[in-house]
């Protein structure tokens, strides 16, 4: 283990601030897709609102997880070797 137990509590720390960040990023666009979806049943596609919403959405369509995800479990598989237990 090349860790030490702080180490690793101290980088799960900062792997749950990472997943909060994406987290918060996810609910963002999740709101601006529902403004969207508000504005296309309204009929205002052409609006300049619209249109913006759309190219963020566009530009960046998924909030990735998987390097976190990732990471957390190699911390966790980590900590059970120290006799951490869930």
């Amino acid at each position: 283990m090349s860790d030490t137990k702080k180490e690793l509590l101290d980088n799960l720390v900062i792997v749950a601030f990472n997943i909060d960040k994406k987290a918060e990023m996810q609910e963002s666009k999740t709101k601006d897709l529902q403004r969207m979806a508000t504005l296309a049943r309204d009929g205002k596609k052409d609006t300049v609102e619209f249109k913006q919403l759309e190219a963020i959405a566009n530009s960046n369509p998924v909030v990735d997880f998987g390097d976190e995800v990732s990471r957390l479990r190699n911390i966790v598989k980590s900590l059970k070797e120290y006799g951490v237990k869930s």
